[in-house]
């Protein structure tokens, strides 16, 4: 019975051993003849293959396809074309939104280095005529000064960075109440985009906060439309006007001209625009008084020269042009 039993085993034994024999024997096999151990089938077989575990150049149809769900971070396996694999889309793919434009910086500038103070030039000259210039090194010793003191000029700088796009200077005469707008103006290419309206902005509130006291109002001259040259010229002088209307400012008439700038030039005849600062208003012997007070602060011109005499005398109620 004891040896019965102890065949038996010996069979048992036999058996399994066999068994693991042959099961290694095909993993063996299947990894030399190019079969996969998921599914025993060579690749291209037709077989239904295993979603999970199956061949990984047989993917999941959805994974990468962005148009089907799933993933679209996977890298491309090895031997698969990426001139076939679905592209994932990206930004510069698709229809690209302009970037939005660079703030425009105005400052108060006390020193120009060489690169602003040659755009600032051609920037005045393109924007002014002969007849209603200084000399380039006239204008560029304004700057030095441009501090909002009582009686000082100031000059503002406007930046989109790296390039300067416009200038505005003036003059601040505190003992007077009054604040004076020589020179501004905007590069061609960036006029009608809010950069006139910064400066004048920033030069107003500077003044404001002028110490001791800001001036009462703020004057400036701009050129008159009927005597334009042609339409061309008349419309560029009425956008001027209209442009510091809707800044606020008013038209005082009278009938002001610039004496000569410099030699062989002529006189300029100009509209005033008047800004009240602090006064809500000012009556006939104020706009008087602070005429001649421009034009002696300006142009060093006293009230009984010619020039200044007219333009008192012809102070009045004059239809706007």
């Amino acid at each position: 019975m004891e040896d019965a039993r102890l065949r038996h085993l010996a069979i048992r034994l036999s058996t399994a051993r066999k068994s693991a024999g042959n099961r290694t024997k095909r993993r063996t096999t299947g990894r030399t003849t190019g079969k996969t151990p998921s599914t025993g089938r060579a690749p291209g077989d037709p077989g239904r293959a295993n979603p999970n575990r199956g061949d990984p150049n047989l993917r999941d149809p959805n994974r990468g396809d962005p148009n089907r769900g799933g993933s679209t971070s996977a890298r491309p396996t090895r031997g698969e074309s990426t001139s076939t694999r679905p592209r994932r889309p990206t930004q510069l793919q698709s229809a690209k939104a302009p970037e939005p434009e660079g703030r425009t910086v105005v400052r108060p500038s006390l020193q120009l280095r060489r690169e602003e103070a040659i755009a600032v030039i051609n920037i005045y000259h393109e924007a002014f005529p002969v007849a209603q210039r200084v000399e380039d090194s006239a204008l560029l010793r304004l700057v030095p000064r441009g501090f909002h003191e009582p009686g000082g000029w100031v000059f503002h700088l406007a930046e989109r960075l790296p390039e300067t796009v416009g200038f505005a200077t003036g003059l601040h005469v505190s003992p007077l109440g009054l604040a004076y707008i020589a020179y501004l103006a905007v590069a061609p290419n960036w006029r009608g985009r809010g950069v006139g309206t910064a400066l004048f902005r920033s030069l107003l509130d500077a003044w404001k906060q002028a110490r001791p006291r800001p001036p009462h109002w703020l004057f400036l001259e701009v050129e008159r439309p009927e005597l334009a040259r042609d339409e061309e010229e008349r419309e560029q002088r009425m956008r001027r006007i209209r442009f510091y209307e809707r800044l606020g400012c008013r038209f005082i008439h009278a009938d002001f001209q610039a004496p000569p700038l410099g030699p062989g030039l002529p006189v300029v005849p100009y509209w005033i625009l008047m800004l009240p600062i602090q006064d809500a208003d000012l009556g006939p012997p104020a706009i008087r008084t602070a005429l001649a007070d421009l034009y002696r602060e300006v142009y060093s011109l006293d009230e009984d020269h010619p020039l200044v005499r007219n333009c008192l005398d012809s102070l009045r109620a004059a239809p706007k042009p």
